[in-house]
């Protein structure tokens, strides 16, 4: 992706789109089959594939939209509307908390004012609260459960709360080196979403330190390219793949930390899973190549002027 000049791009932004949603459609109306009440295609030699699919699709399409002046804030609201509501019905909240907040990030990048930016964002906050308000009563037991596993595990150690107080024995019990002779692995799917905790048991504190840092250093690195970036749209393409990657990256450590609720986001790069993988390279590969052409975009805006 780095060697493709992502100025391209701009002329495909509501064919991506449109592919987003044409995705989520397919994912609510014919889906392969559903594990957990999630959706998923399934693809003979690639494998299987949910909404996180439609993520690459809708981050081009925003670029694109943010950078054009002759979009107006209706015509924004919709779009995002639209599309998140698409993510919603699929159902996937975690998908959903992921590209909402980036959209919400993007905003601050766009063409518009940083007062018109402000306004979005508190009335897209202050609407959520209320909602979720509104919705609280509703719910169903299960569901309060969740919730309530959230605030006091303890109280739910037989049901939701059992993987929030082993991911707490897990984090506790773990040493500088790694954790102490004859301990088993008591999470499932500690090669995906426990990944870090996984590592952590293992390994040790050290080396997840380590791990960490190293991907700190990615977010530290593409928030500097952005930066440096003069071209409104690459900016924007920058921007966007930084909100995704570190809000993969930091909620999923504070997930494993008990900060957060525990949902389905994988820890860039070391979550197992083709899926994950490709979208953070992918992302990547666009910071990249944002960054390799960061001199001919000043050459070309120059050119049109003259012109």
């Amino acid at each position: 992706v780095m060697y493709f000049d992502y100025r391209k791009l701009q002329r495909w932004g509501w064919t991506s789109y449109l592919v987003g949603v044409a995705i989520l459609y397919g994912l609510r109306l014919i889906p392969s089959y559903t594990i957990n009440g999630e959706p998923y295609f399934g693809i003979p030699v690639l494998g299987s594939f949910n909404c996180w699919i439609a993520l690459p699709f809708f981050f081009l399409a925003w670029a694109l939209f943010f950078q054009n002046k002759k979009m107006k804030v209706w015509q924004l609201f919709l779009l995002f509307i639209y599309s998140f509501y698409l993510f919603l019905m699929v159902p996937d909240l975690a998908i959903s908390f992921i590209y909402g907040m980036t959209v919400l990030i993007m905003l601050w990048w766009s063409h518009l004012s940083k007062k018109t930016a402000f306004f979005i964002t508190a009335s897209t906050i202050t609407a959520f609260i209320f909602g979720l308000v509104a919705v609280l009563p509703s719910l169903k037991g299960y569901q309060n459960e969740r919730i309530g596993a959230y605030i006091n595990p303890d109280k739910y150690a037989d049901g939701s709360g059992y993987m929030y107080m082993q991911l707490r024995e897990i984090m506790t019990e773990a040493k500088w080196y790694g954790s102490s002779a004859g301990q088993g692995n008591v999470l499932p799917r500690t090669y995906s979403d426990y990944a870090l905790a996984g590592l952590t048991s293992h390994f040790g504190y050290v080396a997840t330190a380590a791990v960490l840092i190293i991907l700190l250093l990615f977010v530290i690195r593409m928030g500097y390219i952005a930066m440096g970036a003069r071209n409104r749209y690459g900016k924007l393409l920058v921007i966007g793949a930084l909100a995704l990657f570190s809000l993969q990256f930091f909620y999923n450590i504070a997930m494993i930390f008990g900060v957060v609720p525990i949902m389905t986001i994988y820890l860039p790069f070391i979550s197992y899973g083709w899926m994950s993988t490709i979208l953070n390279a992918f992302l990547i590969g666009i910071v990249l190549s944002v960054y390799r052409r960061k001199h001919f975009d000043v050459m070309t805006e120059r050119e049109c002027e003259v012109n």
